[in-house]
């Protein structure tokens, strides 16, 4: 199976695609460019900002919301202006957003990490969490003892929601009640071999398995919570494979950012591009902030 260059966006870091069915666009962020993007199949839009971005998604109400370094915003896309919602972690200053999406009840979850990680140089220690920004717009933690937060995603039926901690390499599965927004029973799910490479963002097919990004492995990787079996890899032409999300017409258009990031431009001369590839299964949608 070979995947597509949607968009040439040579990202730093690409993260979090969201596709929005109505408009049928795809939006997603540039990490460490500070960077929204957005790409309806002909024109494509950026904003800049001065702080890292986490993950953008699309606000019922209008415009986006997103996490970005120093907190939840509602961003005014594609115009750039900013209102702050929350920051759970001001206390935290070298603390940041990293990836997020909305439950099937319009609430927007991401997880955080220390920037120090971005260096590479960073000591991993498990002092972030796991936040829910609920619609009316408070932020609450969901889990504490997060190294780096990253690839969210759920169950068809939302009876089910699937947590990244990459630095432990593995899938956390949890029993999740969408009209409370409450997480229950937590267990390990999947088991990422270290010389695979890094587990980053996550989607979640209609039957239930699992789209894992790797950093570090140049793939996508399909893998069964219920054995923790890898089922498939897809190749995409980055080292540094990122995140993914269904979307099309059909839902069954998986696009995946990528990083420039440490990567040899020669090598991989559109690493850092959006990319997508069309399959025989269909994927859980991008869900609207309702708040």
């Amino acid at each position: 199976m070979n995947v597509e260059l949607v968009l040439n966006a040579k990202c730093l870091i690409g993260e979090g695609p969201c596709w929005d069915e109505p408009t049928k666009t795809i939006y997603f962020v540039d990490l460490l460019g500070n960077r929204i993007y957005s790409f309806d199949g002909k024109i494509e839009h950026h904003v800049s900002f001065d702080q890292n971005l986490g993950a953008a998604v699309v606000r019922e109400k209008g415009g986006l919301a997103a996490a970005m370094q120093h907190g939840y915003y509602f961003v005014d896309f594609p115009g750039g202006g900013l209102e702050k919602i929350a920051d759970p972690e001001a206390e935290y200053p070298d603390h940041r957003f990293n990836d997020g999406k909305c439950d099937a009840k319009g609430r927007f979850w991401a997880g955080t990490m220390s920037k120090n990680l971005d260096t590479g140089y960073g000591e991993a220690i498990p002092d972030c969490g796991l936040y829910c920004l609920d619609t009316d717009g408070k932020a609450e933690q969901k889990l504490s003892d997060v190294i780096q937060g990253n690839g969210l995603g759920w169950t068809k039926d939302s009876k089910k929601m699937y947590f990244i901690d990459s630095q432990t390499y593995t899938v956390q599965e949890f029993d999740f009640d969408l009209e409370k927004g409450s997480i229950s029973n937590g267990r390990i799910a999947v088991e990422i071999p270290k010389e695979m490479g890094l587990p980053d963002g996550m989607t979640v097919d209609d039957d239930g398995m699992l789209w894992i990004a790797l950093w570090g492995g140049g793939c996508v990787s399909r893998w069964n919570p219920k054995t923790g079996e890898l089922l498939c890899k897809i190749e995409v032409p980055a080292k540094n494979v990122t995140a993914c999300t269904f979307g099309g017409p059909d839902m069954n258009e998986l696009y995946i950012t990528t990083a420039k990031m440490d990567t040899d431009e020669e090598q991989y001369p559109h690493a850092g591009g959006l990319f997508k590839i069309k399959l025989d299964i269909t994927g859980t949608p991008s869900y609207r902030y309702q708040g």
